[in-house]
């Protein structure tokens, strides 16, 4: 598709699963995708109000809303993992016959 046929068709392309423009393959879309991209428009810091409005906008017409603010990210799977293994070095190290003799010889 052109850029000439993106800019006369923007609002038809987002709310639409399938388009059709004459001249051109036929396109799908993935509203879920569009949700989401409409919804990372208003949460973006570097989007003007004028397209977070036309966002929300937007979102609404598709039966949506954007939450009021981003969800808090808690901890990965892989950041769960890491602490597991950190503390699991700890405990290897201070089971660890040479550590207990070190212990003893310290004191």
């Amino acid at each position: 598709m052109s850029g000439m046929s993106l800019r006369l068709f923007p609002r038809l392309l987002a709310t639409s699963s399938r388009v059709r423009i004459p001249g051109h393959k036929e396109h799908t879309k993935d509203t879920a995708r569009v949700i989401a991209g409409l919804k990372a428009a208003v949460h973006n810091p570097n989007v003007s109000n004028e397209a977070k409005e036309n966002a929300m906008k937007r979102l609404e017409e598709m039966g949506q809303t954007a939450d009021a603010s981003p969800p808090e990210q808690g901890k990965s799977a892989a950041d769960d993992a890491h602490e597991r293994n950190v503390l699991r070095g700890y405990k290897a190290a201070t089971s660890s016959k040479l550590f207990l003799l070190a212990k003893v010889y310290c004191q």
